[in-house]
C-alpha cells in the first residue's frame, strides 16, 4: 500500500501589546462603547460584548480595504473579549483554521488576530491587518490619555501542526536528540535536553544562513519550550519556538508555534523562510517515523 504525506497546516498571527497603568474597566468601557470605538480611526467599528451577537469593522484607506463581518464568540467582562470573522476569510482552509480577533485586557492590554494563511497569497491582508491592529491600539491609547506611543509592541508569528505516525516518546526523541533532530530540524542541532539546557539551531542557504541560540525554558513531557537568548528577527520582543506534542490513538499531532517577528512588514521575507523551513522539517519527521515504523 502506497503512502501519501499531507503537507502540514498552519497559521499567522499578529499581536500588538501596551503597558498602560489603567484598569481593565476603562479598557473595557471603550471597546464596549459604539461612540468610544468610532475614535480608534476604522471607518466603522462596531463588536458587541453579548456573546452571539453581530459586529462589524470597515477599513478604507489608499492602498488597501476590506470589510469583516464579526461575532462575539467570548465574552468575560472585564478581561477578555473574543470575535469571529465570519467566513474565515484570511485562510484558505477555513474548514479547519478559525480566524480570530481577540482583546484580553490585564497587567497588559493585547489585542490578536489570529488565523492567517502562510501561504503568500495572504500577504497584502496579513500586512493591512498588522497596519489595522497598530492604528487600532496606538488610537486607544490616545483614547485613554496617552498621547504617545509609549509601551506599545508589535509582533508577529505563526503555527504549524501535523500528525505523525509515531508515539509522542518517539517524537520527543527524534527532537531531543542532536543525532536524530539535525535530519529533519536544521542544519545545525546542538541541543542539551533539560530545563535550562542550551540549544542552538542554524539554517544555512545559498542566500545566507539563520543562527538562533538560547535555553530550553520549558521542558515537559509534552511540551519543549526554546527561549532565544536574542531575537535576530525584531528588538525588545521575545523569540521563542514551542513544540507541542498531543496524543491521538497511535499517532501524535506535532504542533510548532513560533513567536516574536517584527510586525514590521521588512520582518515578512524572513517570517516566511521560518516558516517554510518548519513546514519541511515536519514532512521530513513525518518520513523519518513513517520508515521507522
Amino acid at each position: 500500500m502506497k503512502r501519501g504525506f499531507v503537507r502540514p497546516i498552519g497559521s499567522r498571527t499578529i499581536d500588538v501589546t501596551t503597558c498602560l497603568s489603567v484598569l481593565p474597566w476603562d479598557v473595557w468601557r471603550v471597546i464596549s462603547n459604539e461612540q468610544a470605538l468610532s475614535r480608534l480611526g476604522s471607518n466603522q467599528f462596531t463588536i458587541s460584548t453579548k456573546v452571539g451577537m453581530p459586529g462589524k469593522i470597515i477599513e478604507e484607506e489608499l492602498d488597501y480595504h476590506f470589510t469583516w463581518e464579526l461575532e462575539t464568540i467570548e465574552s468575560k467582562e472585564p478581561t477578555n473579549l473574543k470575535l469571529a470573522v465570519i467566513g474565515n476569510p484570511w485562510h484558505h482552509r477555513p474548514d479547519v483554521v478559525d480566524s480570530i480577533i481577540e482583546f484580553d485586557i490585564g497587567e497588559t492590554i493585547n489585542l490578536k488576530l489570529c488565523g492567517f494563511d502562510l501561504f503568500h497569497i495572504g500577504d497584502a491582508q496579513y500586512i493591512a491587518a498588522s497596519t489595522w491592529a497598530w492604528s487600532s491600539m496606538s488610537n486607544l491609547m490616545s483614547n485613554l490619555g496617552v498621547k504617545k506611543n509609549i509601551n506599545l509592541y508589535g509582533k508577529r508569528g505563526f503555527m504549524v501542526w501535523t500528525t505523525i505516525s509515531a508515539t509522542p516518546d518517539q517524537v520527543r526523541h527524534m527532537m531531543l536528540t542532536a543525532e536524530e533532530s539535525v535530519k529533519w530540524l536544521a542544519d545545525v542541532v546542538v541541543i542539551e535536553p533539560r530545563l535550562t539546557g542550551d540549544f542552538l539551531l542554524k539554517w544555512q542557504r545559498p542566500w545566507g544562513e539563520i543562527f538562533i541560540h538560547g535555553t530550553l525554558t520549558t521542558f515537559e513531557p509534552n511540551q519543549i519550550i526554546l527561549t532565544a537568548r536574542e531575537n535576530p528577527f525584531a528588538n525588545n520582543i521575545t523569540f521563542s519556538i514551542d513544540f507541542r506534542l498531543e496524543q491521538i490513538k497511535s499517532s501524535t499531532k506535532v504542533i510548532v508555534k513560533i513567536d516574536g517577528f517584527d510586525i514590521e512588514p521588512w520582518a515578512t521575507p524572513l517570517m516566511f523562510a521560518i516558516s517554510e523551513f518548519i513546514q519541511i522539517s515536519l514532512t521530513s519527521l513525518s518520513l523519518l517515523c513513517s520508515s521507522n515504523n
